[in-house]
């Protein structure tokens, strides 16, 4: 047996959430914070269309919030297997998923001080900061361009995407018997000739692509604009009056309390 369920990122851009299934267990592709109105994103993030006890693994492909944001709910809800992904997006999560602690519990208290005003009943948050850094020793970062097995029957392989720093292109094998399997899952797909980064990898002898259309109507701005782009954002952060600190600046503050 060898099946996908799609439960988050279809007809909709964030919550990333692929389920694959074999005889031998269940590997959770991507796990995102679904990010929209809070209600409605409260809901879809904290009522999980699995069982988080059924999973074996899960496999991240980089680390953006709507791909590695709702990772922490799960251990939440006492998910305690391996979490591979790349050894630079294992580094960037423990930043991301901090920060998106910390912003799911000024978020409730922001929400409950509403609350206490109209005598409504308190909420809790989707998850705490001690979540987020319980998930993180999850974490088992693998190289990229090495297979490694997530099942007994299906082989994971991380390919660079080229989307932000320690992205992968994911190559799964699954094998049973005669049977045999390769499916692409290709989503953020990057650009090439891109500053620090490398070019995406090209794939080959794949018998299924999965791949993602948010800007498949768009033509990207040529990359030669964006250090105009974020020359403006710098002077424009300069004129509300925020602070921007050379590293000569920054030996003057050293040691000063």
């Amino acid at each position: 047996m060898f099946k996908v369920t799609f439960w988050g990122g279809v007809k909709e851009v964030t919550g990333s959430k692929h389920l694959f299934e074999t005889d031998n267990g269940k590997l959770l592709m991507d796990c995102g914070l679904f990010q929209g109105h809070r209600k409605e994103a409260f809901r879809k993030n904290r009522d999980l269309p699995f069982d988080p006890h059924s999973l074996d693994c899960i496999v991240l492909g980089h680390a953006h919030i709507d791909h590695s944001g709702n990772i922490p709910i799960l251990v939440r809800k006492d998910f305690s297997g391996p979490i591979y992904t790349t050894i630079p997006t294992a580094e960037l999560c423990k930043y991301m998923l901090m920060d998106s602690a910390y912003l799911q519990e000024k978020d409730v208290e922001f929400v409950n001080k509403k609350h206490r005003k109209k005598g409504l009943p308190l909420v809790e948050p989707l998850y705490t900061v001690g979540d987020a850094m319980e998930s993180l020793g999850l974490f088992q970062p693998r190289a990229f361009d090495k297979q490694f097995p997530a099942l007994d029957d299906l082989l994971v392989t991380f390919r660079v995407a080229g989307h932000v720093l320690g992205s992968a292109l994911t190559v799964l094998e699954y094998a049973s018997g005669d049977k045999r399997i390769k499916v692409g899952y290709m989503v953020d797909l990057g650009r090439k000739r891109l500053p620090l980064l490398k070019d995406p990898w090209q794939a080959e002898d794949i018998d299924y692509l999965i791949i993602e259309s948010t800007y498949g109507g768009r033509a990207h701005a040529p990359i030669e604009n964006s250090k105009q782009e974020l020359m403006k954002t710098i002077l424009k952060t300069y004129d509300r009056g925020c602070l921007l600190y050379t590293s000569d600046a920054a030996d003057e503050l050293d040691g000063v309390d």
